[in-house]
Order: C-alpha cells, then sequence, then structure tokens
C-alpha cells in the first residue's frame, strides 16, 4: 500500500509538487507538505501488495478501509495506474462496484499496479496497491537415457526455470513402467533437482517430473530405456561452475560409460546447444573422437538463461563393434565472466 492524500485541493494544486517514480510495483510519491491548518481529507487504503497464481481468472480489489476522519461520506474510483508487458486491460476493465470493492481478469504475467482515488466531496485522497500475476515456472526433465538393467540412473531438472526468481521445488513420479516390473514412486530417490532408480526389468521407464514455484506447476517427462545387451552412454553429472574462482577446472566424467558384454567402445564429443551468441562449433572440442575432450568458454560473449548462466550441453556418443550406438548428455551451467577449460573424461 503506498498511500498520499491532498488538503484542500483547489488550493493546494498550484503549490503542489508530486514525483512518481515508477518501475513494476516500486514507485515513490514526493509531496510538499500539506498546510496544517486545513480540515482533513479521507484517508485511501487500496489494500495490500500481493502476488497471485497464474491461473488466477479474477482479481478482487478492496478499498473498505479507507476512513474519512470527519465522518463524510466517501466514495471511490479504481483506474489503472501501470500494467505489465503484453496486457492490453484499460480502465474499462475494472469491474467498479461502488462499495469500495472492484475485481479485474489479468490477462498477462507481471505487475499491475491500481490506484484507488477516495473522495469526500471536497477533497481527494488516492493509494496504489499492486498484483503481481505469476510467471509460471518452466520444467526441463532433461534428456531420454539408456542403462544396463539393474543399474541405477539419475534423471535431472537441472535446467528448470522460474523467470521471476522464485524459488523451486521438485517431485518426481512414474508415468509408466514396462510390463513385469515392480518398480513404484517409491523406489524413487529424489535429490534436489535429479532423482534416481534402478529398473528391475528390460523396457522403457516414464518419469514426470513437476516443478513447483509456491504459486504454479509445470511438468515433463522423460524417458529411461533399461536394456540387457550394447554400450550404455555416460556422460558424466551435470555441473554448475562459477569461473570467478581463479583456477577454475570443470571437470565432465565420462568414464563411466561401459558395455554390458565388455565389447570395445569407440567415442563422439558434439554440441547439442551452446548460448545464443556464442561461437563455439564441434571443430572447437579438442580429440572429439576420444574419451577425454576439452574445450574453452568464452562465457562473456554468451546470453544467459533466465536464472544468469550460460548453459553448454555436450552429448556423448558411445559405438560398440555392432555399430550400436548409445547418447548421453551432459549440461554444463556456468556464470561469472573470462575463460575457463572444460576437460572430459
Amino acid at each position: 500500500m503506498h498511500l498520499f492524500s491532498i488538503r484542500k485541493l483547489g488550493i493546494i494544486l498550484s503549490s503542489l509538487v508530486i514525483v512518481i517514480l515508477a518501475a513494476g510495483c516500486d514507485f515513490e510519491l514526493f509531496p510538499d507538505d500539506p498546510d496544517p491548518n486545513l480540515t482533513n481529507p479521507p484517508t485511501a487504503d487500496a489494500g495490500i501488495d500481493r502476488k497471485v497464481p497464474n491461473s488466477t481468472s479474477m482479481i478482487s480489489l478492496d478499498g473498505t478501509a479507507s476512513t474519512d476522519e470527519d465522518g463524510d461520506s466517501i466514495s471511490y474510483s479504481w483506474t489503472f495506474h501501470s500494467i505489465p508487458s503484453g496486457s492490453l486491460l484499460g480502465d474499462g476493465n475494472i469491474t467498479d462496484n461502488g462499495d469500495g470493492t472492484a475485481s479485474f481478469s489479468p490477462d498477462a504475467s507481471g505487475d499491475f499496479v491500481i490506484k484507488l482515488t477516495v473522495s469526500d466531496g471536497t477533497y481527494n485522497s488516492f493509494d496504489f496497491v499492486c498484483i503481481t500475476v505469476n510467471v509460471v515456472p518452466i520444467a526441463a526433465a532433461g534428456y531420454d537415457q539408456t542403462v544396463g538393467t539393474g543399474n541405477s540412473i539419475t534423471v535431472d531438472a537441472l535446467l528448470s526455470e522460474d523467470y521471476d526468481g522464485d524459488n523451486l521445488s521438485y517431485s518426481w513420479v512414474f508415468v509408466s513402467v514396462p510390463g513385469g516390473s515392480s518398480s513404484t514412486d517409491g523406489d524413487i530417490t529424489v535429490n534436489g533437482s535429479s532423482a534416481s532408480f534402478t529398473p528391475d526389468v528390460d523396457g522403457d521407464y516414464s518419469l514426470q517430473i513437476s516443478v513447483y514455484d509456491g504459486y504454479d506447476t509445470a511438468v515433463d517427462t522423460v524417458m529411461v530405456t533399461a536394456v540387457s545387451s550394447g554400450p550404455i552412454s555416460d556422460a558424466g553429472p551435470n555441473q554448475i561452475i562459477d569461473v570467478d574462482i581463479d583456477g577454475t577446472v570443470i571437470t565432465l566424467n565420462g568414464s563411466a560409460s561401459y558395455h554390458i558384454t565388455g565389447d570395445t567402445l569407440s567415442y563422439a564429443w558434439s554440441f547439442l546447444s551452446i548460448p545464443d551468441g556464442s561461437a563455439l562449433s564441434d571443430s572447437d572440442i579438442t580429440n572429439p573422437s576420444s574419451a577425454v575432450a576439452s574445450f574453452n568458454v568464452t562465457s562473456e560473449t554468451a546470453d544467459t538463461n533466465a536464472d544468469g548462466y550460460w548453459v553448454y550441453e555436450v552429448r556423448l556418443d558411445v559405438t560398440d563393434t555392432s555399430s550400436v550406438t548409445t547418447s548421453d548428455v551432459v549440461t554444463i551451467m556456468v556464470t561469472g565472466s573470462g575463460d575457463v577449460t572444460v576437460i572430459v573424461y
């Protein structure tokens, strides 16, 4: 709530100076001091600033806490002070009930700042309330994977994002499991954004991640295929790296790749995705056909994601002598500035 009253409006307007600095829900009002000899205007109270889920279809406004010290009857008027980018609402979209309450239907995410003007017939006062409509988070369950039946596998929703900075919570469940499997949601071990389980039979296991930001939920799915033969690619765990730390070396461990029957493996590293603005290409990977590879990240030349990271996704293809190939993807999230060497084992 942001309160300001105008006393003796007709007298004061000639000397009143109001400066409004507005940016989203942050604004300040700087009036001249009112004349202490004048009688009291009403006091406007537009209610408490609040944030609502994106799914909210109707937002209620309540100015009934407004008062008049002299006991005069007061009237109310609601108008938009500012609306978020993408909104097409105008004052006509506010349903004013005439009793100090009103409502409107939001059409975009972001900050709606609404002005309440209260009049006692002689003087006006006004107040502002900011209603923030939540931005729905983005759920990203990661890439499909292949694992040997009976071996533990980890899936990770590390790239899930929240564009207005809310803290995220994660939950994982099975959408489906192969026939003959006894796996249940209780067999999933959750650790932050990641989850692990051990498939008990060959086949496809579909898992769903639910990402909740305190207001809205987003979901995504990933497929894990369990097999009893062939190569298994493992590009190593995802990592978040701060390159402001002197001498930082990002180490990715792909040595866990294996063949179920012990066949010889060959390796191929490539970029699956790079940040917008990055000039890197597969030719910048040193020793891309070996189990150990490297490349330099010039992070300050690229665009960051919503959480302020430069995101690089590197794919490892592992092929056996029968030309059977499986792939795995490792995500590198970099923050800070400067060059850093990435070593892939």
